[in-house]
């Protein structure tokens, strides 16, 4: 298989442990300029074209879920303005995640 061959993969979801995932405090840290369209190919299955989008999009799907089966999610996201995709001008605000709970 060469490295620009992408493999399909079924997940098959288990609503017990889905939802047991909700529970687990987790913050997703994106920045908001972190609006860089990408292909398709590179984000099967993603209801967005960029990483903010996307996480936006799966934090709201996971409250739904939550919700929808009498739980409120613990997942929470963290918008920062003025950053992109960069790991140094993330770092201070994943460092404060961390230590947040």
């Amino acid at each position: 298989m060469g490295s620009d061959t992408i493999k399909h993969v079924d997940i098959v979801p288990d609503k017990q442990k889905w939802l047991a995932a909700t529970q687990i405090p987790l913050t997703v840290i994106v920045g908001l300029n972190d609006t860089a369209e990408k292909p398709s190919s590179l984000i099967p299955g993603q209801k967005g074209k960029n990483r903010y989008v996307i996480a936006r999009n799966w934090i709201q799907d996971m409250a739904v879920f939550a919700e929808a089966n009498g739980l409120e999610s613990r997942f929470k996201l963290e918008i920062i303005p003025g950053q992109g995709h960069s790991m140094s001008g993330l770092i201070p605000y994943s460092q404060a995640a961390l230590v947040s709970e």
